[in-house]
């Protein structure tokens, strides 16, 4: 319920859809009144008055104030935050840096996060609140992205790289994106396992839909035991929630959508039990994910049961989580869902993104995942 008498701070600047870059950040929000990349039902007054909304204009702001990553003035502006921002360049491409200065006060070495998306200044707003989190310390992220799969091999020599110029604790090596780089981070796992700890998925469908998961893949993350959260929004354009249902206001969906991301709920079911498969956890039938509509309220909004499911409330929204099982007990699938959050990050999809990746190590040795907590 909404309260009618609560007078909301004036906001501005939510990006102008004639201007804005289509991904440009505050650009997913202005773009909501053309009811493009959104679902229906997206409550764009609701986004505009939350602590969510701030943040994302605060980080869309950096697009306006700067367009190259060599500016002095970004530099500046990370430095104020404690980090240190470098641009590097390798065989011709360009990766930035951002690493907290205290790492070198002490001998500590810390965990490292490759986030894929282009070296750019928009990538900086749209991974801001990861930033955010090295500038505390917990870790240094590295940013870099081609839009070839086979080009992102050159991640190797960036690691490899920067591990001569950080500290980086090398049993903790973690990978996120959001979209389509999110699939790049996992096609990056699927080829180099043996020295990632987890992934997070951003932004993508829960399921293995055929479109962007071949059989092949299925089976090489099957014989994979790789920790990976992947987190959403209910409002994304393809109303990907609940999973055991037709998506929401179906003619809203655009036909050439409809044939690579699953929409109606045989083919969505079909592809969380390819997901269910290629994480080694128990199968479901069809009748076990649709009987999730009785379960709980994570449950009934996921739409597939759950081994642990919560259901939290965040910052006027509610957030959906479920952590299943593979065949041995460990809970290393995790799926969250983000009311009323569209095709864009945000910090609690981020912050959950940090909460999860940061509780595993590999053993390189070994090639096993190591919990460092439950």
């Amino acid at each position: 319920m909404k309260n009618k008498y609560y007078t909301y701070p004036e906001i501005t600047n939510w990006g102008d859809p004639t201007v804005d870059a289509p991904d440009f950040r505050s650009g997913v929000v202005s773009l909501a009144k053309e009811q493009k990349w959104v679902a229906p039902f997206y409550d764009l007054e609701a986004m505009m008055h939350t602590a969510t909304g701030k943040e994302m204009m605060i980080a869309a702001e950096l697009e306006k104030k700067y367009t190259d990553i060599n500016d002095p003035g970004l530099k500046e502006f990370w430095d104020g935050f404690g980090l240190e921002y470098t641009v590097h360049e390798t065989k011709g491409e360009n990766w930035l840096s951002f690493v907290p200065k205290c790492v070198y006060e002490s001998e500590e070495k810390l965990p490292v996060v490759l986030a894929f998306r282009s070296a750019c200044v928009f990538a900086q707003s749209f991974y801001y609140d990861l930033e955010m989190i090295a500038a505390q310390g917990q870790m240094i992220l590295l940013v870099f992205s081609t839009e070839d799969r086979d080009a992102n091999e050159l991640w190797l020599d960036i690691l490899e790289e920067a591990k001569t110029i950080y500290p980086i604790d090398k049993t903790r090596v973690y990978l996120t994106g959001h979209s389509h780089y999110g699939d790049f981070a996992l096609e990056f796992m699927r080829r180099h396992h043996e020295i990632i700890a987890a992934v997070a998925q951003q932004g993508d469908i829960p399921g293995c839909a055929p479109h962007f998961f071949s059989d092949e893949d299925i089976e090489k993350m099957r014989a994979i035991d790789m920790p990976i959260i992947a987190v959403s929004g209910t409002a994304e354009m393809s109303m990907m929630f609940p999973m055991n249902v037709d998506a929401q206001c179906l003619d809203a969906v655009p036909d050439r959508m409809k044939h690579a991301i699953p929409v109606y709920a045989d083919d969505r079911i079909s592809a969380w039990q390819r997901r269910l498969y290629a994480a080694n956890c128990p199968m479901k039938t069809k009748e076990e994910i649709l009987d999730a509509k009785n379960g709980t309220r994570a449950e009934q909004n996921l739409g597939f049961p759950c081994d642990h499911s919560e259901t939290l409330w965040v910052d006027g929204q509610e957030v959906y989580i479920g952590d299943l099982k593979d065949v041995n007990g460990n809970e290393h699938l995790r799926v969250v869902a983000i009311e009323n959050l569209t095709h864009t990050t945000c910090e609690f999809m981020h912050t959950i993104s940090w909460s999860y990746l940061r509780r595993f190590a590999r053993d390189l040795e070994q090639d096993k995942v190591i919990e460092l907590y439950r």
